[in-house]
């Protein structure tokens, strides 16, 4: 019965992930928290990322 959960728990990831691009993630769902939170934004970062830093 485990062996067989953890079977369509694995299906069912690898569906999901199926296409899907770590570098632009398209997010299908509502946000639920900033990716990275604002007081951890460096000036580094918005130089080096400006496309992926989304201002508050």
């Amino acid at each position: 019965m485990i062996q067989e959960e953890t079977v369509l728990r694995r299906r069912l990831l690898l569906r999901l992930l199926r296409g899907f691009n770590f570098e632009n993630p398209r997010y299908r769902g509502e946000v639920i928290s900033n990716l990275v939170p604002p007081e951890l934004i460096t000036s580094e970062l918005t130089r080096h990322n400006p496309n992926r830093v989304i201002e508050p």
